[in-house]
């Protein structure tokens, strides 16, 4: 739950920067599908490193 709430306050303030240097409603989309798609990206990445077992937690 904490995971969503981070990723909620990091897009609502990449919104707001880009919003404040007045980039194109467009491009605003074009970053958040990156930002979800570096996501996606780490998330594959911890789970495989989880099931090799290289995880200490």
């Amino acid at each position: 739950m904490l995971g969503v709430a981070a990723g909620a306050l990091l897009l609502l303030v990449i919104n707001n920067g880009l919003t404040l240097v007045r980039v194109d409603p467009l491009w605003l989309q074009g970053v958040y599908g990156l930002v979800i798609l570096i996501a996606i990206g780490i998330d594959a990445y911890v789970a495989r490193r989880a099931a090799r077992g290289g995880a200490h937690s």
